[in-house]
């Protein structure tokens, strides 16, 4: 056997060990995405998100599932659109 064969063997392995990437913000707009989550896509804190929950300030949809507070990424893009500022 060759040493690039090997080589080879050894990649496409590896690359089946690795997990598949998931796509961009924005290129999947019914996914769904935790608090956390969601601040890092839109460039805030999770604590600015927690308190738009209750002051409503942002107005940032986001949907409450039993104990779970979850942000679709269609409505955090549309948040961000209606944040924008014309020059």
């Amino acid at each position: 056997m060759s040493a690039t064969s090997s080589t080879s063997t050894a990649l496409a392995s590896d690359a089946r060990a690795l997990p598949a990437l998931a796509p961009p913000f924005g290129e999947c707009p019914s996914r769904m995405h935790s608090t956390p989550a969601a601040a890092s896509c839109i460039g805030v804190a999770p604590a600015s998100l927690e308190l738009d929950r209750v002051r409503r300030r942002m107005r940032v949809v986001f949907y409450k599932v039993g104990r779970s507070v979850l942000y679709r990424e269609s409505d955090l893009m549309a948040f961000l659109d209606r944040c924008r500022v014309e020059a």
